[in-house]
């Protein structure tokens, strides 16, 4: 799995329910540019910030043992 695949279903989720990056910015309390950048291949953001970012749109990251 690499970063551009996570990237892609970031924005479906985010644009599926209707949420700005500014209201998802808001929301999860981070910054707009941190999405705008990280939507815009600009940069990576940190697992906090993108953990933030999925439990607003309902979503969790899950690490498991293969």
């Amino acid at each position: 799995m690499s970063i551009s695949w996570i990237r892609k279903e970031f924005i479906t989720l985010r644009t599926q329910q209707g949420i700005t990056q500014k209201e998802l910015s808001t929301r999860a309390k981070t910054g707009i540019n941190t999405v705008y950048n990280f939507e815009t291949k600009r940069s990576n953001p940190r697992l906090d910030n993108l953990c933030k970012w999925l439990d607003v749109l309902g979503y969790e990251i899950d690490i498991h043992k293969k």
